[in-house]
C-alpha cells in the first residue's frame, strides 16, 4: 500500500500535535500538583503556627495555663484537622485534645 505524500505529511502533522498537546498536558499537570502540595504544605504551616501563636499569648499574659482557654483553641483547631497537646515546663500534659475529645482525635 503507497500512501501519499499528502496523507504522510497529514499524518506527520497531526501525530506531531498529539504529541505537543500530550506534553504540554502533562507539563501542566506535573506543575499544577506541585503547586497545589504547596499551598497545602502552606496553609497547613500557617494555621499551625496561629494555634502556637494563640497558645503562646493566653500564656504570656497570664503565666498560667487557662484550661478553659485552650479547649477553645484545641477544639476549633481538631475541627481543622490539628490535633494539639500542650506540655508544661516539666512536660506534664496540661491539655490534650486525645484526652479531651479522644473519639474525634482518633478519628483523624
Amino acid at each position: 500500500m503507497r500512501y501519499s505524500l499528502r496523507s504522510k505529511l497529514t499524518l506527520s502533522y497531526i501525530l506531531i500535535v498529539v504529541i505537543v498537546v500530550g506534553l504540554i498536558s502533562l507539563v501542566a499537570n506535573i506543575y499544577i500538583k506541585t503547586q497545589f502540595q504547596s499551598y497545602v504544605i502552606n496553609r497547613q504551616e500557617k494555621q499551625t503556627n496561629e494555634v502556637i501563636d494563640l497558645i503562646n499569648m493566653q500564656y504570656e499574659e497570664d503565666k498560667v495555663w487557662d484550661t478553659t482557654y485552650l479547649e477553645r483553641i484545641g477544639m476549633n483547631a481538631l475541627q481543622n484537622g490539628i490535633i494539639i497537646e500542650v506540655l508544661d515546663e516539666g512536660s506534664q500534659i496540661v491539655w490534650s485534645a486525645s484526652e479531651h475529645n479522644n473519639g474525634y482525635a482518633n478519628r483523624l
